[in-house]
């Protein structure tokens, strides 16, 4: 009897707590107590497909007006292009999407991107960044990501 006592007085104890503080896994969903940046997987954190739909089309745009990369895209199916990048983007932020593209460098190996090239696409997507308002932190996390894949498919410009 004195133990079923004793085991009441803890469930009342904790309860309270688990109560006003919540579960510990579910605050660390929810960022309570840490740091949302660390426990967000970078989709959230960008605000997820809502915001990347709008981050693609910005992006495109200053892509395809660049004289320096638009010629790039002269033969290419828009529509078709962003949803690629989309998914990509997506992939690459950690978010719920399958990339249904052919692999990165087949698809680009024919085109020869140089260093120009990428450093053009990347000031195209900071710019489409800038412009949907997408938090910095984020963004410099997913112009990373973003540069790592492209610095795998272009070519150094001096060969």
């Amino acid at each position: 009897m004195k133990m079923m006592s004793m085991k009441m007085s803890l469930l009342w104890a904790v309860v309270p707590v688990l109560i006003v503080g919540g579960c510990p896994s579910q605050n660390r969903q929810q960022g309570v107590g840490t740091s949302a940046s660390t426990q967000q997987s970078l989709y959230v954190r960008l605000g997820g497909i809502e915001s990347l739909r709008p981050l693609v089309d910005e992006w495109m745009l200053e892509v395809t007006s660049d004289k320096h990369i638009r010629d790039f895209f002269a033969q290419s199916d828009i529509s078709k292009l962003k949803l690629r990048i989309l998914e990509k983007i997506c992939v690459l932020a950690d978010g719920p999407c399958l990339y249904q593209g052919r692999g990165m460098y087949s698809v680009h190996a024919q085109i020869k991107l140089d260093d120009t090239h990428l450093q053009r696409f990347l000031v195209g997507l900071d710019a489409a960044m800038t412009r949907v308002s997408i938090e910095p932190a984020a963004a410099a996390e997913l112009r990373e990501r973003v540069r790592d894949v492209a610095a795998q498919i272009a070519v150094s410009s001096d060969s």
